[in-house]
This record gives structure tokens, sequence and C-alpha cells, in this order.
């Protein structure tokens, strides 16, 4: 690979940690002043928000990153195309959430109206952050994600401390939103017209759609454990199991964007011998067993101190969650590695397959947890289900490296 495309890799993962690192910081100061409760309902708010989120932007900024030139009419029509979803998706949440007041209650219903703001912000700065992804100035984008991220955090921590409850993780939302769009318009230096051309949209809907389709089924599956512990368990109980879920899988998330940008180039255009490759597989497992068992052993050991002397007394239900999550966490980072290594060979069926049984998996485990109605019973089956997807990735990485390639 060339040098620039390393020092893109090198700058998007320092950007990443940065801004996971701020976040936990973050997070960590917020649970010290606003009671779990409050994080279960912005949990129900957070449900809804980030699906549209996805809907806003239409998958058009991997479009535009994908394609290999691009006009000003071009980056006009898709402006105005995402100006006008964006509006209307606005309304229409703002409208569905008096329904949804039915479900999770009124307070829910009206938080989601104010943090509704929020969509018309992420959808008109999607064009400028992927056309500076496509010019490789990540350095741009990630200093004004952890800039933005930053500021959002201190405002939200001042109103934390002064007693604004879930006011403070509201509006931290929405400024984040806010500073990023304002600052991408302001470094991008791109100037848009309003106009559409439905011709000139087709192949970037076209291409946006489908990822958006496969994005739809993924965030509905992550969120499942979120909707069935709030609803079955209570507030108390989400509020709990979101923070605790965030703390411990953040740095797993770290993982596999380093995976996804990293690894799958490398096995698939640099190791073209399919026994090096198989190897090179080997090694990585190996090392993650290792990061694995010393983070495990850490957590294990000093959960009970990190609950009580850091977060507080009133989150010292997590400290039993902890070391459980420590497995889901190794879990997802172990399966995005083997998911790497079939894509790298081509073998997209096999992913494909993998991600259902994957999804299959979590829903039975938390199921199994919600009927026997504890929260550390879903943590646990939750987790068990994590290394049986271990299992069954193991089982079939192996499978096709014999099937096929006779390694």
């Amino acid at each position: 690979m060339s040098k620039k495309l390393f020092k893109s890799f090198g700058v998007g993962f320092l950007g990443q940690f940065a801004f996971s690192a701020v976040n936990i910081v973050g997070s960590i100061f917020m649970m010290r002043l606003i009671e779990p409760e409050v994080f279960g309902v912005m949990a129900f708010v957070n449900m809804f928000i980030l699906f549209f989120f996805m809907y806003a932007t239409l998958g058009m900024g991997v479009g535009l990153i994908q394609k290999k030139k691009i006009s000003k009419k071009d980056t006009d029509t898709i402006f105005t195309l995402i100006l006008v979803v964006s509006f209307v998706l606005f309304v229409a949440l703002c409208i569905g959430s008096m329904f949804s007041e039915y479900i999770f209650g009124q307070d829910v219903g009206f938080y989601i109206r104010i943090t509704s703001v929020a969509i018309l912000f992420k959808g008109v700065s999607t064009i400028q952050e992927a056309i500076l992804r496509k010019e490789l100035k990540f350095s741009v984008v990630e200093m004004l994600r952890n800039i933005t991220n930053l500021l959002s955090i201190l405002i939200g921590l001042i109103i934390a401390y002064l007693g604004g409850g879930i006011y403070a993780l509201i509006f931290r939302l929405i400024l984040q939103h806010l500073l990023y769009c304002i600052f991408m318009f302001n470094f991008s230096r791109i100037n848009f017209s309003l106009s559409f051309e439905f011709r000139l949209a087709k192949p970037y809907l076209k291409f946006g759609l489908a990822v958006l389709s496969t994005n739809t089924v993924k965030y509905i599956v992550s969120q499942i454990d979120n909707y069935l512990v709030g609803v079955h368990i209570g507030n108390v109980a989400l509020g709990l199991y979101s923070r605790a879920y965030g703390l411990v899988i953040a740095p797993s998330n770290n993982f596999t964007a380093v995976f996804r940008s990293v690894l799958f180039p490398l096995l698939s255009n640099e190791i073209t011998n399919y026994k090096q490759r198989f190897k090179a597989h080997t090694y990585l497992i190996s090392l993650l067993l290792f990061v694995f068992l010393l983070v495990y052993i850490i957590v294990y050991k000093y959960s009970s101190f990190f609950v009580i002397n850091i977060l507080g007394e009133n989150w010292i239900e997590i400290q039993n969650l902890l070391p459980y999550l420590v497995l889901i966490a190794f879990s997802i980072v172990f399966t995005s590695l083997e998911r790497q290594l079939l894509l790298s060979i081509g073998k997209t069926r096999f992913d494909f397959w993998l991600n259902i049984s994957f999804a299959i998996l979590k829903i039975s485990g938390i199921t199994f947890g919600i009927y026997e109605g504890h929260l550390l019973s879903v943590v646990q089956y939750y987790s068990l289900s994590s290394l049986i997807s271990v299992v069954l990735s193991i089982l079939l990485t192996y499978y096709v490296e014999y099937k096929y390639y006779k390694v």
C-alpha cells in the first residue's frame, strides 16, 4: 500500500480512538451527575433518532465516495434531495412521536420531538464530509468530529451539573450535530445551489439505498436488546445496561473500525497467497486472544473498584455485568476478524449467512434472559450466545479453508 494510504489509515485510527476516549470520559462524568433511569429514557429516544439519521443521508455519502468523478450538478442535486428528505423525516418524526407516547410514555414522545431537530443538521453535513473523505482529507474530518464532540460534551456536562438531567443529554446530541454542520460548511468551502435532476440522482440513489437496506437490518438487530430490556424490565434497567454496554463496547468498536478500513484491503490486495492469508489470520486470532484474556482479568479483578469509586453508588448494579460484557465485546471483535477474512476471499454468501446466524443467536439469548426477568440474566444469556457465535465463525472459517483452499 502507498504511504499516503497508510497515513490516512493512521489518522483515521487516531481520530476514532480520540473520539471514543473523549466519549468514555464524558460518559463517566455524565453518569456521576445523572440517574440511570434518565439514561434509560434517553436510550429510547436514541432508538428513533439514530434510525432516522440513517435515512436522512439516504446512503448518499457512500455513493459519492464510491463514484470516480462528481460534478457541481451532482452535488447540488444530492444536497437538494437530502435537504428535502431530512425536513420530511423531521416532520414525520415529530408527528410519529405522538403515537409513540402510547408505547413508551408521554415524556419519551416529547423528548423525541425536541431531539428530532438534529436530523436536519445530520442530513445537510453528509455531502461535505463525503467529499472530504473522497479527497482523503481524513485529518480535517477527524479534527472536526473531535472538536465538536468535545465541545458538545463540555456543554452537556455544564447543563447536567446545573441539574438539567435529560436535557443535558438531549442538547449535547443536538449541539454535536449543529456544530459539526456549521464547521463542515466553513472548512469544506463547498457552495451548493438548490437544484434537482432525477437522472443525476438515480445512480446515487440506487447505490445508496442498497447500502441503506443492509444498514437498516443491522441497526434493528443492534437495537433489539435495548428495546426488549426497556419494555420488559424498565427504564432503570435500560439505563444501567445501555451505559455499561457503551463503556465496554466502545473500545471494541475501535478494533472493528480498523478491521474494516485496514484489514480487508490488506488481506484482499497485499497478501495474495491464500496460505499466507490464513497464517496471518491465525496470528491475529492469537494476538486477540491474548489481549482479551488480559482485559478480562483486569475487569474481573477491578470492576468493583471502578464502579464504586469512579461511577458512584447509583451504578453499583453494573458491577456484575462488566465481565460478561467483556465477553460480548470480545465476540464482536473476533467475529469481525472472521468476516473480513471471508470477504477478502470473496465468500460473501458465507458472510451473509453468518450475519443472519449472529442475529438469531443474539435475539434468542436476550429473549431467554428477558423471560427470567433480570438484567444480569439478559447479559449472561447474551454473552453465551456471543460465544456460540465465536465458535460458529471459527468452524465456518476452517471449513472454508479446507474445502476450498486445502490449507
